[in-house]
């Protein structure tokens, strides 16, 4: 039976429930039809055994009734447990109902979704009963592909989003927004998580697939979502400024978010590098970086969390500078390993355009190029409110895509003398505020467009999902297609 049965089935049954006084007007009239065949009991002593019986009766089919309705609406489970984060929903909610999600997705989210590669891997379906080992470990705003035959009974046969129900952690709010592609015989989902640090919405999820109308079953798998491993505690940082010096004698100290209490207390030696415990109590953790010995520098905070020991080997900070000017932004460029080399383009309204062949201008500057991989590639300027200004990262060189580069860049600037605003919200930009690369198939991606910084009124406007093909990084085709008339 499907879930959409089981419902309409609970539904049924629930409309037809008696009431108590249904119940107390209506068994009397059977116990009047008992009474008169047996003829046994006296007058008086039968009005009221009639009245009590009534009721006693009515009660006991509720209970039955009411048993009934809950033992009809369990699920069957195996005899061994399925995944021990895995939980079975008991309660008819509106979470237990079918839900097509791909409206209400970012423009991001939908590409992904939409545009797939050629050449995919995709995961079996995997049972409900199965063992956690054999469970697919999946991250968030990562698609995800599963094997699914277009020849199977309602399976589409168009490309289209298809409604889901996830259950899992009891806690969690993650969704499952789902497209089916029927060229490559599989749905690609991705888990969305509104707070990735929130690891209660960690674990397998139960995803039930359903056709187009909502009311066949056409897959069911398990799927065991993790952070995404930049969000999770390294086993080393090494740690470095925007210019690419190591920190010497650096401070990094680990907090537990929930008790604020002090966990860790480590200093870095000559590279930069300091080693974190080897085990960590799952849970979320208060970075902080800083160094005793340079008072130019900033002091980092940032939170990171600790899940079943998922850990990168090591982990790259860069601290920016704390010695900005008013209106002065330092905003620091890093990446992977490949492509071993991106480069960071500031384009002026006035027509100025820094890069690796023209590293200065009057308040621009490129204080930093790396062609090696990881970062940093550090640009700095000061906004003039008579000017615009577009920041682009550019793939030059490299094995790997631009899209695959897991690019991030942080901002920093002094917070009591700069402030800037985000385009049709009222909140400001953060100093050490993150921004990473969406990853979408765009391999023949050369630029990703980043923002808008209007100089007039302090505002910017980060573009989503803004990604340009061609090869122009010395001409000024980004300026000419992004700057507004």
């Amino acid at each position: 039976m499907t879930m959409s049965e089981e419902l309409e089935e609970y539904q049924m049954k629930a409309s037809f429930e008696p009431t108590t006084d249904d119940t107390a007007n209506h068994f009397p009239l059977l116990l009047d039809s008992i009474m008169e065949n047996t003829k046994s009991f006296r007058i008086g002593g039968y009005v009221v055994f009639k009245k009590l019986a009534a009721y006693s009766l009515g009660l006991g089919i509720l209970v039955a009734v009411s048993v009934l309705v809950v033992v009809q609406r369990l699920p069957t489970q195996s005899s061994k447990p399925i995944v021990d984060t895995y939980t079975e929903r008991n309660e008819v909610s509106t979470s237990s109902i079918p839900q097509n999600l791909f409206a209400k997705q970012s423009l991001t989210v939908q590409d992904q979704l939409m545009n797939i590669p050629a050449n995919i891997q995709k995961n079996a379906i995997i049972p409900v009963d199965s063992q956690v080992e054999n469970v697919p470990i999946i991250e968030p705003d990562v698609p995800t592909f599963i094997q699914l035959n277009k020849t199977k009974p309602y399976v589409p046969d168009h490309t289209t989003s298809l409604p889901t129900i996830a259950e899992g952690p009891s806690l969690s709010t993650v969704e499952f927004p789902t497209v089916y592609h029927p060229q490559q015989e599989a749905f690609v989902t991705i888990p969305i998580i509104e707070d990735p640090y929130n690891i209660s919405n960690y674990g397998t999820y139960r995803v039930t697939i359903y056709s187009e109308d909502s009311q066949h079953v056409i897959a069911e798998t398990l799927l065991n979502v993790v952070p995404r491993i930049e969000l999770c505690l390294p086993k080393q940082f090494i740690i470095r400024d925007s210019v690419n010096n190591f920190i010497k004698d650096g401070i990094v100290t680990l907090k537990s978010a929930d008790e604020h209490e002090v966990v860790f207390t480590g200093r870095t030696d000559q590279n930069g590098s300091v080693d974190l415990p080897d085990i960590l109590t799952d849970g979320v953790y208060e970075v902080e970086i800083y160094s005793p010995n340079n008072s130019k520098l900033q002091r980092l905070e940032f939170i990171m969390v600790a899940f079943q020991n998922r850990r990168q080997a090591k982990a790259n900070s860069f601290i920016g500078r704390i010695d900005l000017k008013p209106n002065e932004i330092e905003i620091i460029l890093k990446w992977d390993a490949e492509p071993r080399d991106l480069d960071s383009h500031l384009y002026a309204s006035d027509g100025k355009h820094i890069y690796f062949s023209n590293k200065n201008e009057n308040n621009m500057s490129l204080d930093y190029d790396i062609t090696s991989g990881y970062g940093p590639e550090t640009v700095r300027f000061t906004v003039k409110s008579n000017l615009k200004y577009i920041y682009a990262v550019h793939l030059y060189a490299g094995t790997s895509t631009l899209s695959k580069s897991k690019a991030e860049l942080m901002f920093c600037f002094n917070t009591n003398h700069t402030h800037l605003y985000r385009a049709g919200k009222q909140d400001k930009l953060l100093n050490g505020e993150k921004h990473r690369i969406p990853q979408i198939v765009r391999p023949q991606a050369k630029f990703w467009i980043v923002f808008l910084l209007d100089g007039s009124i302090n505002e910017i406007k980060f573009f989503e999902n803004a990604f340009e093909d061609h090869n122009d990084y010395g001409s000024n085709t980004v300026r000419t297609q992004y700057f507004p008339e």
